[in-house]
């Protein structure tokens, strides 16, 4: 009976071992899989999104679009730059919650540059103005203020 009860004690010592490693081993496994999984989600990719850019002569409607418009965008990830096509439209890939500086030039129109930031999907227009219209505005007051001093 003795002998009984030993082999009954020695298989349940054995069951409880076998348990406890198997917990052990399970624990240790989850762990490594957790690191992994935390490993592949650090080396993902970026999110980039289109950021839609109109541009448009500033002749008053400000619905006429400007064709062969560079727009260039520098920071976050890199920089990228377009040309509008004939709707005055162009599409820049920029990366989410990152800042951007963008430069919108044309030969013979005044250049724009400003600062934002990507959340999502963004559509900006712009409405760019001739540089001969801008000093043709200015030149008709200056030329007064001359005469003004000049008496």
């Amino acid at each position: 009976m003795k002998r009984v009860k030993t082999t009954i004690l020695v298989a349940i010592l054995m069951i409880l071992t076998t348990f406890v490693l198997g917990v052990a081993a399970e624990s240790v496994f989850m762990k490594n899989q957790q690191k992994n999984q935390n490993d592949i989600i650090e080396d993902m990719p970026l999110f980039f999104t289109e950021i839609t850019f109109t541009i448009m002569i500033n002749d008053g409607c400000g619905c006429n679009p400007i064709e062969g418009v560079t727009v260039s965008a520098f920071g976050g990830a890199g920089n990228d730059e377009n040309v509008t096509d004939i709707d005055g439209k162009c599409v820049l890939l920029l990366e989410i919650n990152s800042e951007y500086t963008v430069s919108i030039t044309a030969e013979n129109y005044i250049p724009v540059l400003f600062d934002f930031v990507v959340i999502d999907e963004q559509f900006f227009v712009f409405q760019m103005t001739l540089k001969d219209d801008s000093t043709a505005s200015i030149m008709p007051a200056f030329h007064q203020v001359l005469s003004l001093l000049n008496r």
